[in-house]
């Protein structure tokens, strides 16, 4: 009896023994997930396709994440929700975090999502013959996503380049979505944009290009090196007080950008949510003309970070004298840890 008894207790010691082991080794993604919220300048937009991407893999689950996001008509208004604390995390251009830094706001870009703009400059077929090149835009409606996004700011870099200065255009705000409509009604002339909404437009030849953005050579031609686009960013603040939670956000980007980097085109569109290609021919052809712009790792180039600020510099959008430090406005060193996994 008294064997029998060792035998009993040897059995609940295992049992308790297991059953407290067992939560320690669940995978990562099983059990609560961390709530986090992220602001998005426009979630169809490719430029923005990790946001969406991530959760449609499931990296944000494998990271024990449970990310809210907010879809935003552009990227000024999805900075403003980061800087008033309504959202953890943005995906928004990168022009916002070197923006707020003379004001004194401290925001940190994490991951890269396009080392290029990703946006083209087109104009409305029937304008054929009157615009050829972007000066003919002088007086004319130009619409970008909204005033202060990153679209109107990739457009005052090209009239810059052109010789005209940034108010010589009548600009209008006509969201990512509603661009095309703008477009094709006449309300605008020209728009600055991305895609889908872009190459949907140059198939069913309702428009054409005059300046494209996509590619390493076309950005070289406007900027004189690459230009870091569209990233995940955080406040500062949220890197001190939640750097574990930053990692996994990090980490589920970053594991999106190798992803994107190692599938075609057609194997991209076949992971996104049907609501998102509605023309699947037309968003297959979008992410070939977008691809070459999307960063393969999610790591920013330093140099480039210095043209982004004296592209801002010269059109006016900072202050010409402002003294703001390159690496200042980035944080890589959760992109570099989630690479190493």
């Amino acid at each position: 009896m008294k064997f029998l008894g060792t035998i009993v207790i040897a059995v609940l010691v295992f049992a308790l023994l297991a059953s407290g082991c067992t939560p320690a080794a669940q995978p990562t993604g099983q059990g609560a997930k961390e709530k986090t919220t992220m602001a998005v300048g426009g979630v169809g937009a490719l430029l923005y396709i990790q946001a969406t991407l991530a959760k449609q893999l499931g990296y944000f689950d494998q990271e024990g994440l449970d990310v809210e996001v907010s879809d935003f008509k552009g990227g000024a208004e999805s900075a403003q929700a980061l800087i008033g604390g309504s959202s953890e995390f943005a995906s928004m251009s990168v022009e916002h975090i070197i923006k707020a830094k003379p004001k004194g706001v401290d925001l940190t870009l994490l991951a890269l999502y396009t080392r290029y703009p990703a946006m083209t400059l087109i104009v409305g077929d029937k304008y054929k013959d009157q615009i050829k090149g972007v000066a003919d835009l002088k007086g004319k409606k130009v619409g970008v996503t909204s005033l202060g996004s990153g679209t109107h700011m990739a457009l005052n870099a090209i009239l810059a380049k052109n010789g005209l200065p940034t108010n010589a255009v009548e600009l209008v705000g006509v969201g990512s979505t509603t661009m095309p409509p703008a477009l094709e009604q006449g309300s605008i002339v020209a728009a600055m944009n991305a895609d889908p909404f872009v190459t949907k437009l140059l198939l069913a030849k309702k428009a054409y290009v005059l300046v494209d953005l996509t590619t390493k050579k076309d950005t070289e031609a406007v900027y004189g090196s690459d230009y870091p686009f569209t990233g995940l960013a955080t406040r500062a603040e949220v890197v001190k007080n939640k750097p574990q939670l930053v990692q996994k956000m990090t980490s589920a980007i970053v594991k999106t950008n190798k992803w994107i980097a190692e599938h075609s085109a057609k194997e991209i569109a076949d992971k996104m949510p049907p609501e998102f290609k509605p023309d699947e021919q037309v968003y297959i052809a979008s992410l070939e003309h977008t691809k070459e712009a999307l960063s393969p790792d999610g790591k920013v180039n330093p140099k480039a970070i210095e043209t982004v600020i004296k592209s801002l510099q010269e059109v006016n959008t900072i202050p010409a004298d402002a003294k703001i430090d390159p690496a200042s406005i980035y944080d890589m060193s959760f992109a570099e840890k989630a690479l190493k996994k």
